[in-house]
């Protein structure tokens, strides 16, 4: 009888509340014990969030440049812990590794002006890591492609418990405030959200990623899921990657017979199709040996149909990087075309052809070390427009090409903080108070200083214009006694912006081609900018905004920017323009 009793007291904890709640402390705790670095490292995660939200501004005073940090040290903690069992490795010397490689990732991200890392491309590579960390760790193909399909359900539930968790808490606070008056602060959500999807969601995933990582697809697995992956080799992978590759050669064919250069985005589309090409691979590995005919046909010919692509691809470099300089875009596609060319060639011995390992592992690697340091996209590419500046301004006076040349890459330094690498030594960095100079401010000194016009700034395709200024500025109001702040001058569609005088008269302003339509009453006036101060104004890089005047032949108003947005082709036209407007009011009586 007390067997019996015991019996089902247990059936009865096992499928009731209390069984639920021990089971999400079990996996919780199983996530720790297994991953401790990776944990901790969320937890700091989320409380470094929780301090952003309460505006205490992060640990030790800092800003929100944490997040990225402890992500990396997170991301690359799991990595390495995974890697280290694929490997059987002790328990203390894994997580002494993980340790070791959390503060790795932590300090590139952290140190970012010295390690010169792009911290997307950062980012992407430590998620890769942990999805190919097994066959890192020398699992066998299979073993890797069900690890994979694991880990991706591990993630999407970790997302489902985000959104049910934070969700669910969310709306019952709603609910106190609509049906019951109760004040909830606002950020109150914030923090739900922050803890859920830094700190339990994680947690919750990270319960769930295999701990046997040497479990292979079974034939249950296989045939559950065959169906599937046959329709998506035979009638959608297969066929559009094969017709993706008619055109591409077709285009290389043009090319030849034409002499024509490849298009800009050329290379873009090289990736995409190398890209499907290793996605499809991967996903259908399993079912390789249940393959029908045009999954057959794309398995034999798929090494066959990269290499023209690849001479595309190589060749579009080479022009781009030797008419404009290298740059972190253009040095990924070089890095991806080396990658595919290695792969292609490790097709060669019958033991690595086709094998997911390498698909996965080389690409991501590839890219982890291409995101920072001195061998990366970054420093790589501020190297080679830092030698395009000096070249283009070795020989003086500067004419107009080389001057267009050295403001390009100086830009390209502006926006990677690299300009003082080219200052001539007569050019203080920091300014009086020993703060360092803003990129504008050096940026033109540095111009300024090799004699370049900096009004010729823009490039030769470039459409459009936008600007936006934020510094104060001190200027006389020459006799102008109304002020209108804030005014928005928009084109059509949108409305007219409409502004009461002080005498109770009611102006609207309006953008129409290019110049301001006022309209007081039934009468309309137009007001037309200058060319030349227009044109001085748009080319500008200083940082605090110049006023502008305008007049319609007998009043004139003047209009202080605060952000302005127009074309450039096939002629300067202002669309939107922002500010504060001076008015003379006699004038409008």
């Amino acid at each position: 009888m007390n067997e019996t009793s015991s019996a089902a007291s247990d059936d009865s904890r096992l499928v009731g509340w209390r069984a639920v709640a021990v089971e999400m402390v079990e996996g919780a705790r199983d996530a720790v014990l297994r991953f401790p670095v990776t944990a901790a490292t969320l937890f700091l995660l989320a409380v470094n969030a929780n301090l952003l939200i309460t505006d205490i501004r992060g640990f030790w005073g800092g800003d929100d440049d944490l997040m990225l940090p402890l992500f990396a040290a997170a991301s690359a903690s799991l990595a390495a812990c995974i890697i280290l069992e694929a490997r059987s490795t002790p328990s203390l010397l894994r997580h002494g590794a993980a340790l070791l490689a959390g503060l790795a990732a932590f300090a590139i991200s952290w140190w970012d002006h010295l390690s010169g890392v792009e911290h997307w491309s950062y980012a992407a590579a430590l998620c890769g890591l942990m999805l190919v960390a097994p066959a890192l760790g020398g699992r066998s193909a299979g073993a890797f492609w069900l690890f994979m399909v694991r880990f991706a359900f591990a993630a999407l539930v970790s997302l489902l418990a985000l959104f049910l968790f934070a969700g669910g808490i969310s709306a019952i606070l709603a609910s106190l405030t609509y049906l019951f008056g109760i004040d909830v602060p606002h950020n109150a959500y914030e923090h739900v959200w922050a803890v859920t999807g830094l700190l339990a969601a994680p947690l919750f995933g990270l319960g769930r990623i295999p701990a046997n990582l040497d479990d292979e697809p079974g034939a249950d697995a296989k045939k559950f899921m065959a169906l599937g992956m046959k329709a998506l080799g035979d009638y959608v992978a297969a066929p559009l990657i094969l017709i993706y590759a008619l055109v591409l050669h077709a285009y290389a064919l043009k090319i030849v017979l034409t002499g024509d250069v490849p298009r800009g985005q050329i290379g873009w589309l090289v990736l995409a199709f190398g890209l499907s090409i290793f996605a499809a691979l991967i996903v259908i590995h399993p079912f390789l040996s249940a393959a029908r005919a045009p999954t057959r046909l794309f398995l034999r010919l798929w090494p066959f149909v990269l290499p023209v692509p690849l001479v595309l691809l190589f060749y579009a470099l080479w022009l781009r990087v030797g008419d404009y300089g290298l740059t972190p875009e253009r040095y990924l596609l070089g890095l991806f075309g080396v990658t595919v060319a290695v792969t292609l060639l490790l097709q060669i011995p019958r033991s690595m052809r086709s094998d997911i390992r390498i698909l996965a592992g080389l690409p991501t690697i590839a890219l982890f070390l291409a995101s920072f340091g001195p061998q990366g996209e970054v420093l790589t590419s501020v190297r080679s427009q830092e030698a395009r500046f000096r070249e283009a301004v070795r020989i003086k006076p500067v004419d107009e090409g080389r001057n267009r040349q050295a403001l390009a890459a100086l830009s390209f330094l502006q926006r990677h903080d690299a300009v003082g690498r080219v200052a001539p030594e007569s050019i203080a960095k920091v300014d009086a108070n020993g703060k360092s100079k803003t990129g504008d401010t050096l940026y033109n000194e540095v111009a300024d200083a090799y004699g370049l016009d900096r009004s010729w700034r823009r490039g030769l395709n470039d459409r459009y214009f936008s600007k936006s200024f934020n510094q104060p500025v001190a200027m006389p109001i020459e006799g102008f006694d109304l002020v209108i702040p804030n005014l928005r001058i928009l084109g059509k569609p949108s409305a007219p912006t409409p502004v009461k005088l002080p005498d109770g008269a009611t102006l609207t302003f309006a953008m129409q081609g290019g110049e301001v339509l006022v309209t007081i009453g039934s009468e309309a006036a137009i007001f037309k900018f200058d060319d030349a101060a227009l044109r001085e104004f748009v080319d500008s890089r200083d940082e605090a905004a110049h006023p502008l005047k305008l007049s319609d032949g007998r009043r004139t108003i003047m209009m202080l920017p605060e952000t302005a947005y127009g074309d450039l082709k096939p002629e300067l036209n202002l669309r939107t323009l922002t500010g504060t407007l001076f008015l003379h009011s006699a004038e409008w009586k």
